[in-house]
C-alpha cells in the first residue's frame, strides 16, 4: 500500500470523511472503517507527520491525502517541496509492521521501500515513495511475461535470502504459517462455524463445509509432504501482484508487505501466476504460465528436478489457500463482522472454497 495512488490535496484533505476518498467500495464497509475518518486521530496522525519529515530530513509537509482506507489500516500519500511519502496506521492485526518493514530494510537488499519513521507503540510508519508501480507503468494493457519474469526471478533471490534472519531471528510479530502450522490452522477455521458464516449467503453451504471436513485429512498429506522437501523456509510476500512492484531506475522494490509471513515460498507464487494468467485470458496450464512458474523456481534448482519443483509449488499454493485465509482472519481480528458485505464478512470461506476446486488456486 505505499506505491503510487490517489491524488495529492490540501492538508485539509485529511479532515473530510476519510471514506470519501478510499476505492474498492470503502464506503459499503457499513462503517468498519470509520476509525480513520476520527478527527482527533487524523490531527494526531497529521502532527506525527509533520514532525518526523521535519526531524528526520529538514522538510516541511506541503500536502496530505487519504489514498485508501480499510478496516485494518489506512494509507496516506504526504507531499513535501521535495518528495513524496507514503504513511500508514495500522489497526491491531497489523500492529507488527512497523518493526517488519525496519527488519526487512535492514535484510531486504534494497528491495524494500526506504522507511523513514516509525513508531511500533501505534502501529505507525512512513516510507520514501517507491516509484511508478508495475501496473501503474503497463496501464490498460497487461503486463508484459518478461516484466513478470524479472520481478519473480529477483523476488526468488531475495527470499532465498531472508530464509537465516526469517528463521533465526525474525522481528517480533511476524507471523508464522509453515506446512508444519498450516492443519492446525485449517481446523481451527473449520470449527469456528460462526467465523465461516455457514449457512450464510456471504460464507460456506453446509455442503462446502462438510466436504472441507473430510478434506483435512488429505490437506495434511500435502502439508507433511512438504515439511519433508528440502526447500527452506522463508518470508512469504503473500500479496505480489503488479500493484504491489514498483519500478525505478535503482530497480524493484516490492511494497505492503503486510500479509507476509514466514512459510513455504512458494505459496507467494498464487498471485503473479493469477495475475498475469487473467491480464492475458490464458488458462492454468498455458505454457506461458508454466515457463513463468519456472523461472521462479530456478532459484532452488539445486534442491530438486524441475517436475519434482512443480509438484511442490503445487502443493506449496493449495497449502497457502489457508495462510491466506488465515492473513484476512490476522487482518479482521476485533471486528463485527455481522453486518458487513459479503467481500468482507468471511474472506476465510471465499479462501477455503478454492480447496474444494480441482484447478490450481491461480
Amino acid at each position: 500500500m505505499m506505491g503510487k495512488a490517489g491524488t495529492p490535496g490540501g492538508c485539509s484533505s485529511t479532515k473530510v470523511d476519510a471514506l470519501a476518498s478510499a476505492p474498492k467500495g470503502a464506503a459499503d464497509l457499513d462503517g468498519a472503517a470509520d476509525r480513520w475518518a476520527e478527527s482527533n486521530l487524523l490531527r494526531s496522525i497529521e502532527e506525527w507527520i509533520a514532525a518526523q519529515l521535519n526531524k528526520q530530513l529538514d522538510q516541511r509537509v506541503e500536502s496530505l491525502h487519504v489514498a485508501q482506507v480499510r478496516p485494518w489500516a489506512m494509507v496516506m500519500r504526504v507531499e513535501t517541496s521535495h518528495e513524496t511519502f507514503w504513511f500508514k496506521a495500522n489497526a491491531e492485526g497489523g500492529a507488527h509492521e512497523p518493526e517488519l518493514m525496519r527488519w526487512l530494510q535492514r535484510h531486504g537488499g534494497g528491495m524494500v521501500p526506504e522507511t523513514v519513521a516509525a513508531a511500533p507503540d501505534l502501529g505507525w510508519w512512513m516510507a520514501k515513495d517507491a516509484g511508478p508501480t508495475v501496473a501503474d507503468a503497463a496501464g490498460p494493457d497487461p503486463v508484459p511475461f518478461e516484466t513478470w519474469r524479472q520481478v519473480l526471478v529477483e523476488y526468488a533471490r531475495l527470499q532465498r535470502d531472508l530464509h537465516e534472519p526469517a528463521v533465526g531471528a525474525p522481528p517480533a510479530g511476524l507471523p508464522q504459517c509453515s506446512p508444519r502450522d498450516a492443519p492446525q490452522a485449517l481446523a481451527e477455521m473449520l470449527d469456528d462455524r460462526k467465523l465461516l458464516l455457514v449457512g450464510d449467503p456471504r460464507g460456506l453451504t453446509e455442503s462446502e463445509h462438510r466436504q472441507l471436513l473430510l478434506l483435512a485429512s488429505e490437506f495434511t498429506a500435502w502439508s507433511e509432504e512438504l515439511t519433508s522437501e528440502a526447500i527452506p523456509l522463508s518470508i512469504q510476500h503473500d500479496d505480489l501482484t503488479d500493484a504491489n512492484v514498483c519500478i525505478s531506475s535503482s530497480g524493484l522494490t516490492i511494497i505492503d508487505w503486510a500479509d507476509c509471513y514466514v512459510g513455504h515460498p512458494f505459496g507467494s507464487l498464487i498471485f503473479p501466476l493469477r495475475t498475469f494468467r487473467e491480464q492475458h485470458r490464458l488458462p492454468v496450464h498455458h505454457p506461458d504460465v508454466v515457463a513463468l512458474g519456472d523461472a521462479y523456481l530456478q532459484a532452488w534448482a539445486g534442491t530438486s528436478d524441475i517436475d519434482q519443483l512443480r509438484r511442490i509449488k503445487d502443493l506449496a499454493v493449495r497449502v497457502a489457500v489457508v495462510s491466506k485465509a488465515h492473513s484476512w482472519n490476522r487482518a479482521l481480528r476485533g471486528f463485527d463482522r455481522t453486518e458487513m458485505n459479503a467481500y468482507y464478512a468471511s474472506p476465510e470461506s471465499r479462501w477455503l472454497r478454492k480447496l474444494l476446486s480441482k484447478e490450481l488456486p491461480y
